[in-house]
Parts: C-alpha cells; sequence; structure tokens
C-alpha cells in the first residue's frame, strides 16, 4: 500500500501575530486539527505559508511549533518565504524545509540561491512554481530574462495597453480570460 507525504501550510494572519504566543499556537493547531480530519492522514510536514522575518527570528514560537508538531507525529517543520533575502534568518532556526517561490520569467532567483547564498545542508529547498506570474507582476520588460527576448515586442504591445487603460497587466490578463468566459 502506497502512503502519500502529505506536505500541508498554515498561515499566520497578521492580526494575530501581534497576539500571545499561545494563541498562534491554538491556531496552528487547529490548522493541524483540519488538515488531519480533512485528509484522515497525518501530514509528513507542516509549513508555516509567508514566514516573514519576524516569524523566522522568533526562536521561541519556532521552538513551540516543534513541541506541537512532535505531539501530532509531524515529522517535519518547514516554512514558505518570497524572496531569498529571508533565507539568511533561518539558517539557525530549527527548520527542516525551506519553500521559496520560482517563476521560469526570472529565473535569477536560482542562480543567486546556488551562487551567493550560504544554504545550511541539513536544511532542504523546495521550487514553489508560480506559473508565469512572473510576466503580469514585472514592473518593467526589461527585468524578464533574455529567455522571453523573442516575445518582449508582443509583451510590450500588453505593457502599452494597460498602460493605456491605466491598468495593471495583471488586471488586463485576468480582465481577458473573464471577457473569454
Amino acid at each position: 500500500k502506497l502512503t502519500p507525504d502529505i506536505y500541508t501550510k498554515c498561515s499566520i494572519p497578521n492580526e494575530l501575530r501581534q497576539s500571545s504566543l499561545k494563541a498562534i499556537i491554538k491556531h496552528i493547531e487547529e490548522s493541524i486539527n483540519t488538515s488531519i480530519d480533512t485528509l484522515n492522514i497525518t501530514p509528513k510536514c507542516l509549513q508555516i505559508h509567508n514566514a516573514d522575518e519576524d516569524i523566522l527570528k522568533n526562536t521561541e514560537l519556532l521552538l513551540a511549533i516543534k513541541d506541537l508538531l512532535g505531539k501530532h507525529k509531524i515529522a517535519k517543520f518547514g516554512v514558505t518565504v518570497y524572496g531569498l533575502d529571508l533565507l539568511t534568518a533561518y539558517q539557525a532556526q530549527p527548520i527542516d524545509l525551506i519553500q521559496f517561490e520560482y517563476n521560469m520569467a526570472r529565473t535569477t532567483i536560482i542562480k543567486k540561491l546556488f551562487l551567493d547564498t550560504k544554504i545550511n545542508a541539513n536544511n532542504k529547498l523546495a521550487a514553489r512554481s508560480i506559473l508565469n506570474k512572473g510576466l503580469f507582476v514585472a514592473k518593467t520588460i526589461n527585468e524578464l530574462d533574455s529567455y522571453f527576448d523573442k516575445v518582449k515586442p508582443k509583451l510590450k504591445t500588453l505593457y502599452n495597453l494597460a498602460n493605456e487603460m491605466n491598468i495593471s497587466v495583471l488586471e488586463l490578463a485576468i480582465r481577458y480570460a473573464i471577457s473569454t468566459n
């Protein structure tokens, strides 16, 4: 019988981040119980989604989470982050996995990760695909990797159209998707 490895995420809402440690742990435990009840399996890893520097540097919180995971027999603890600048913040912390965003429009994140960042060999890294989001959220076409040089003229048309309409390229794409139903 094949048993899947389930990795689940829990967000800590901004309004809760200023609460007591007890309130945050209660929120995380409720999320764990919901995952276990819904999936009918104990997850292998719990990840705190969109962990910021306040979370990554809060050793008391991270150790309390690790204790909670032990209580529920969850083997691993991880975080998801946006941006490589946070990778160094978790180096000394009891974190098994760090998941970062990756999109094919900005592949420099991978180069930076392996060339510029010193990673603790005991930690695992996972890339989370955000599809082509970078094509729609880049401030300028020049931010896109050279991989897209052939389509940059077409993208420039989209950027110009969005600018004329006084909306973002992302909103233009969403409006188009909705209009084609």
